[in-house]
């Protein structure tokens, strides 16, 4: 169904025309549907997100009876039902992020920004990063903040 393979199913999140967004597998030219054709309503969430608030578990789980309504021939034709062909949607945002991660706090990666932004210079980070207040948290006192020591 995927260009790399049953074992490799692609989730997203899709609509049709003004339809509310979904989730679905894409593969080959087409789109399944996931919540008629696994009979499972978390898929009619606009998000990944519910889905993979279960865990691992489910996500094997649903993995595994994917590839069986992929490749037994007599669940085929049911799969079949909730084909889409893939012109006919437009993918959406497949997540809500949850959270901002600011990869500028880590040493490494803002040394390489500093690379970024000053090629020539001799030292890629400015002096006053190490002395800027950092949100770990002190054992003795959550509310102190430390200077950045890494």
């Amino acid at each position: 169904m995927t260009g790399f393979g049953i074992e490799t199913l692609p989730y997203g999140a899709f609509r049709v025309g003004n339809e509310a967004p979904r989730i679905g597998v894409a593969g080959g030219d087409s789109v399944l549907d996931l919540a008629p054709a696994l009979g499972d309503d978390v898929f009619a969430h606009p998000t990944l997100n519910p889905f993979l608030a279960r865990g691992r578990a489910a996500w094997t789980r649903t993995h595994d009876r994917l590839i069986e309504l992929l490749t037994h021939e007599a669940l085929l034709a049911s799969a079949e039902l909730h084909l889409i062909p893939r012109q006919d949607v437009t993918l959406t945002l497949p997540f809500e992020v949850a959270d901002y991660v600011d990869f500028y706090s880590s040493l490494e990666h803002a040394t390489n920004l500093g690379r970024l932004f000053r090629p020539d210079a001799p030292e890629p980070l400015l002096p006053n990063w190490r002395r800027l207040p950092s949100l770990r948290q002190n054992n003795n006192n959550p509310h102190q903040q430390r200077k950045r020591t890494s």
